[in-house]
């Protein structure tokens, strides 16, 4: 079912796939991601690891289109005073950059992985799995805690978690050899 609804927000949000000349299918896949804090594990200072969980939906709706899996290492010391509020950078960080992570994207018809630093808005998709086999591309953020949202943001509505810092509607550009 989750398949069906990924498929479906890949039609809504982009009117579908295009294929390059040299046959490899080009598409933007746009999703919100709802990361549990109840999931975060690890520490908040400099080179402690972290791993936290979630879940991604369809734009705007209550739709789960797949799950979250986040890990990394701590660049910067985080200043995290609740959920519902971006963090600050108490020491650390190089050029503004606080996490460096592994990001996995678990849909039924395959997974996306992507590498890079936060609080940066754009990731590298570095491959992926099923349908999604060898992908490349890019990972767009546009945050949503005190962003405005064509169409709003929909986790809050959907689940019983508040909107954090790591709430996202996400934007895949890639590509998909042949």
């Amino acid at each position: 079912m989750r398949a069906l609804a990924l498929a479906g927000a890949l039609l809504l949000t982009t009117g579908g796939a295009a294929v390059a000349a040299d046959g490899d299918t080009m598409m933007d896949i746009v999703v919100d991601l709802q990361p549990d804090p109840a999931t975060l594990v690890g520490g908040s200072a400099v080179g402690d690891f972290f791993l936290i969980t979630g879940d991604v939906y369809e734009p705007g709706t209550d739709t789960d289109v797949g799950d979250f899996i986040c890990s990394g290492v701590n660049l910067a010391e985080l200043g995290v005073t609740a959920m519902d509020e971006p963090p600050s950078i108490v020491t650390g960080g190089i050029a503004g950059q606080v996490t460096q992570v592994h990001q996995t994207y678990v849909f039924d018809d395959g997974t996306l992985e992507v590498l890079g630093t936060e609080t940066g808005p754009v990731m590298a998709v570095v491959g992926g799995t099923g349908d999604y086999a060898g992908a490349t591309g890019t990972l767009t953020f546009e945050g949503a805690l005190g962003a405005t949202l064509d169409p709003p943001f929909s986790a809050p509505d959907v689940i019983d978690l508040p909107m954090t810092f790591l709430s996202a509607r996400l934007t895949f550009s890639i590509s998909v050899p042949a």
